[in-house]
């Protein structure tokens, strides 16, 4: 009788990994861009993170709708949620009709959203680079967003990413590695014998 064992650590369901905040680690430096917004109410005030009472802090991000946010990480990340808070103190009026898109293109399913906050989360992890919060209310001439985290693995370069200046190298590919994909560590002609996974780096071994 064969048995295939699978090494890899697993809870719940997810593979546990040590997620962070990206927009508040250290050699992370976001660029954060908006369509037109109210006075000072600018957005880089997402980064804040002091409260969810507007007016009282005036620490939130107003964008004039239809309007966005976007934050562009500067490289990709395995991202496993994103969460976006808005404001408190006006019973949601400002945080209607949102949508959010990532790597400028793909717009993502929201896990949860109610008047004050959402969430998108993403099993397996995806590789992002830019995230957009649009929003187009009918209630209100604004979209008022008071802090957005993005968590996931703080280094740009993903197990079996070769690229320069990354600490992780290559998965087991079946070619030894002469064709990984610089952008997602993936082999493209699979993996070699033992391993398995789309980075080829889950070993497996045969007992008889």
């Amino acid at each position: 009788m064969k048995i295939k064992i699978i090494f890899s650590i697993w809870f719940c369901g997810q593979v546990i990994l040590s997620d962070r905040d990206l927009l508040n680690q250290p050699g992370i430096t976001p660029n954060i861009t908006s369509s037109r917004y109210f006075a000072d109410w600018s957005a880089d005030k997402i980064l804040s993170d002091v409260s969810q009472e507007a007016d009282l802090c005036q620490c939130c991000a107003a964008i004039i709708t239809t309007g966005y946010i976007s934050i562009d990480l500067m490289h990709k990340y395995e991202v496993s949620r994103v969460v976006a808070l808005g404001r408190r103190d006006n019973g949601g009026a400002q945080f209607e009709n949102i949508t959010l898109t990532v790597n400028d293109a793909e717009t993502v399913t929201l896990t949860f959203k109610n008047d004050t906050f959402l969430v998108s989360e993403f099993l397996p992890y995806r590789l992002i680079r830019t995230v957009t919060i649009s929003g187009r209310n009918t209630r209100a001439d604004a979209m008022t967003i008071c802090n957005v985290k993005v968590f996931g693995l703080p280094y740009s370069c993903v197990p079996g990413n070769n690229e320069d200046g990354c600490p992780y190298q290559c998965g087991q590919c079946r070619d030894g590695n002469t064709t990984c994909n610089n952008d997602d560590g993936h082999c493209p002609k699979g993996c070699a014998a033992g391993y398995k996974g789309y980075l080829c780096n889950t070993g497996e071994f045969t007992l008889t």
